[in-house]
């Protein structure tokens, strides 16, 4: 659940945020990958910075160190 004070985007917003179209977006979300906020079915959606956050972390690689 969102914090009260924290920043809703709307899908546009975050595809920008984070590079990728908006289909691109729309499908990641739909497959689970993002989470999001809709209030009612087929009403608007909004992602917040902790989703966006946690959708990138799945795809953080940390580097093996070499020895």
């Amino acid at each position: 659940m969102a914090k009260t004070n924290e920043r809703l985007f709307t899908r546009e917003q975050a595809a920008e945020r984070l590079g990728i179209s908006l289909s691109t977006l729309d499908a990641e979300r739909k497959s689970g990958n993002i989470g999001y906020i809709q209030r009612k079915r087929r009403g608007k959606v909004w992602i917040t910075e902790q989703h966006i956050q946690d959708y990138l972390n799945q795809w953080n690689h940390d580097r093996k160190r070499r020895k």
